[in-house]
C-alpha cells in the first residue's frame, strides 16, 4: 500500500460541524456524514500514502479503514497512485452579472397590483428569476395576462404560488406551463387534496397541489433537509454571501421594496420610486447580502451551513441579526432534528417550503 493514496473526488467536499462532518457531493447533489476525526485526517493528511496514513493515525486505524471503504463504495473517493498535494475545499464564486438576480412578489386581496410596473422595474435591474406568491385566488385571465408580460427573453425562471380555485381546471395549468417554458413550478395551495399533476426531476413545468393554506408572508423561513440546496452555486455562494438574500429583492403586497417581503425594513415603494435608485441609496439593503452562515451563532458550527437556505427575518433572537433562524429545528451540537410534530405545533402549517419537498426529491 506504500504507493497508494486515498483521494476524495473534487466535487465531494467535507464540511466540519461540531458533532460530525458532512461530505457534500456537488455533482450528484447528495450529503453523506462521517465522524469529525475522519474528516480531520482526510483534510490534513490527504497527501500521505495509505501505509503512512494508517501508521500516523494508528489509534483510529479501524475507523479510518471502515470509512475509506465507505467512501469508495459510495463513489465519493478512490485509491490513486499519485498524491494530491492539497484538498480543494472551496470553489471560486461565479459573480452574477445582474444587480438583482431574483425577486419575490406578494399579492393579496387587500391591495391592487400592477404587474406591468413591477416587471418593468425588475427587468431594468437585471432580475431574471421570480417567485409570485398569491395569498388569494387568481383567475385564468389574470394569470394568462401576467405570463404574457414575463417573456423568456427577460425572465428565465418563474415560480407561481396561488390559491386553489374550483373553477380553474388542471388543463389550464398544463396549458400555461406548455405555453410558457420559463415557468419552473406552479404550486396550488389550499387545495382539497395534495397531489402531483406534473413533476420533472430538475426540469421546468412542475405542477403541484397542496392542502396547505398559505395565508401571508409569514409562510417562509422553514429550514429542513428537504430545503437544502446541495449544488455548486449554493455551496460557493454560502461561503461569501447570504444564501437567501444575496441579490434578492422583495415586493410586498403594498408594493413596498424590501430584502424579503416578510421583512419589516422598507427601502421605498415600487409604484412611487425608481427601484435601482431606492436600493443603491440604501446601504442597509446590500449589507444583508454579506451576512453569511459562518457568521451566525449555531450555524457556524453546523455541517449543513453551505447547503442551507438561510432566513434573516424570523430569528431565534429577534434582537440579534446573527442568531440562528427561528424555524430551523436542527441542533448541530447533538446532530439531531426536533420532532416534526413539535415544529408543526410551533409554526403551524402556514409554510411554503414543505411542499417544495415533492420536487426536491
Amino acid at each position: 500500500m506504500g504507493d497508494n493514496y486515498f483521494n476524495l473526488h473534487p466535487h465531494c467536499i467535507p464540511v466540519r460541524g461540531y458533532k460530525r462532518s458532512s461530505i457534500c457531493d456537488l455533482q450528484r447533489e447528495e450529503i453523506y456524514y462521517i465522524p469529525n476525526e475522519i474528516a480531520d485526517i482526510l483534510m490534513a493528511d490527504n497527501d500521505l500514502p495509505l501505509e503512512l496514513l494508517f501508521e500516523k493515525h494508528s489509534d483510529h486505524k479501524d475507523l479510518l479503514d471502515e470509512h475509506i471503504h465507505y467512501l469508495i463504495e459510495r463513489g465519493l473517493g478512490s485509491i490513486i497512485l499519485n498524491p494530491v498535494t492539497s484538498l480543494n475545499l472551496t470553489i471560486p464564486v461565479t459573480e452574477s452579472t445582474s444587480y438583482i438576480d431574483n425577486a419575490i412578489i406578494d399579492i393579496d386581496d387587500e391591495h391592487e397590483v400592477s404587474f406591468d410596473i413591477i416587471f418593468r422595474a425588475l427587468s431594468r435591474v437585471g432580475c431574471r428569476n421570480l417567485q409570485l406568491r398569491f395569498f388569494r385566488k387568481s383567475s385564468i385571465e389574470e394569470l394568462s395576462a401576467m405570463m404574457e408580460l414575463l417573456k423568456p427573453s427577460l425572465f428565465k425562471s418563474i415560480e407561481i404560488i396561488v390559491e386553489y380555485a374550483r373553477s380553474t381546471r388542471d388543463n389550464f395549468f398544463e396549458f400555461l406551463t406548455d405555453k410558457h417554458p420559463n415557468i419552473k413550478s406552479v404550486f396550488i395551495h389550499s387545495s382539497p387534496a395534495t397531489r402531483i399533476l406534473r413533476a420533472f426531476d430538475g426540469a421546468m413545468g412542475n405542477i403541484l397541489f397542496t392542502e396547505q393554506v398559505i395565508k401571508s408572508n409569514a409562510c417562509c423561513g422553514i429550514i429542513d433537509p428537504f430545503t437544502f440546496a446541495v449544488n455548486v452555486k449554493t455551496f460557493t455562494e454560502a461561503q461569501q454571501f447570504n444564501t437567501c438574500l444575496n441579490r434578492k429583492v422583495g415586493i410586498d403586497t403594498n408594493g413596498d421594496i424590501k430584502n424579503c417581503p416578510s421583512s419589516a425594513i422598507v427601502y421605498g415603494n415600487i409604484y412611487r420610486d425608481n427601484l435601482e435608485q431606492a436600493l443603491k441609496n440604501a446601504p442597509g439593503f446590500e449589507a444583508m447580502w454579506h451576512l453569511k452562515k459562518d457568521d451566525f451563532k449555531a450555524c457556524r458550527d453546523c455541517e449543513h451551513r453551505y447547503v442551507c437556505i438561510d432566513c434573516r427575518v424570523f430569528l431565534a433572537d429577534p434582537n440579534d441579526k446573527l442568531s440562528k433562524p427561528l424555524k430551523c429545528s436542527y441542533d448541530p451540537y447533538s446532530a439531531q432534528w426536533e420532532h416534526e410534530a413539535g415544529a408543526d405545533e410551533m409554526f403551524g402549517y402556514d409554510t411554503i417550503e414543505p411542499f417544495y419537498q415533492t420536487i426536491a426529491r
